[in-house]
């Protein structure tokens, strides 16, 4: 990859909790056992599963799988497991109504962006109209809550080692997303058909590739996308063909600010 990545030792791990231990945990809770905060973390847990979802697809992190929440302050964290599951969460919650569940306003969001320090190179209206569009983040019971989509182990489309990435420089680049489907998590990224470089090296570009959350979810299907980052040829090791591809987010690039990193529509 040519940057750097941060990890912790395995040996300095002296306990891993499991997200999905959480959510069985709240979801076997009584009434009487249940705090404020616990009390809408349940029923928005429920809220997924009468619409669908598997238990055994969804996990809770941070504060909320840790028990060092506070009420009032502290985000509810769910993970949903596969991305076809992703997918679906996002039908269910689209369509849900529930008197806890509600979005931000225009007001909330401006709010939330003035906040905000990402170094983000989109301006407010680009942020709020992209976002709105996302369902990943809401309130229930007033309660922020924030859902994350994470890759099962078989569903990696390219293990650690398969390909070698040659750094190209920075780029921007036009085109037609032909698939979404992989935009939903962690490096996540859009095909592309029709890509044409407006700054940079004049080669096709195939894939826009994010590792910052903030773009995921960022451009759907059919949409015109425009995006600037890290332009990189991808050699794969063992077999198949050369092709190219734009990275939005690597670690460093919050560290360093090398330069303009975005992806959104193209409108």
């Amino acid at each position: 990859h040519n940057t750097w990545f941060m990890g912790v030792p395995k040996k300095k791990i002296v306990k891993l909790p499991n997200p999905k231990h959480g959510v069985k945990k709240i979801i076997a809770m009584k009434e009487s056992e249940l705090d404020e905060y616990m009390k809408r973390t349940q029923a928005l847990l429920n809220l997924l599963k009468e619409g669908g979802l598997k238990i055994s697809d969804i996990g809770v992190t941070n504060s909320t799988l840790l028990g060092t929440y506070t009420y009032g302050k502290s985000d509810i964290d769910i993970i949903i497991y596969g991305k076809k599951n992703y997918w679906k969460y996002l039908e269910i919650i689209r369509q849900a109504r529930h008197p806890w569940l509600r979005w931000r306003t225009i007001d909330e969001w401006k709010k939330y962006f003035s906040t905000y320090n990402a170094g983000l190179f989109i301006t407010e209206q680009e942020f709020i109209w992209h976002s709105q569009r996302k369902f990943g983040d809401g309130l229930f019971g007033e309660t922020v809550f924030s859902v994350f989509g994470v890759e099962n182990p078989d569903e990696i489309s390219v293990k650690w080692g398969d390909e070698k990435y040659s750094p190209m420089g920075l780029v921007t680049v036009k085109g037609r997303v032909k698939d979404d489907y992989n935009g939903i998590v962690r490096p996540g990224y859009y095909e592309i058909e029709n890509s044409r470089v407006i700054k940079g090296p004049q080669v096709k570009v195939e894939r826009i590739v994010t590792y910052a959350r903030d773009f995921i979810l960022q451009v759907f299907k059919g949409e015109e996308i425009v995006a600037a980052g890290i332009l990189e040829k991808v050699t794969p090791i063992n077999s198949g063909k050369e092709y190219y591809r734009i990275v939005i987010g690597y670690f460093d690039s919050y560290t360093n600010r090398r330069g303009e990193e975005y992806i959104k529509a193209d409108r």
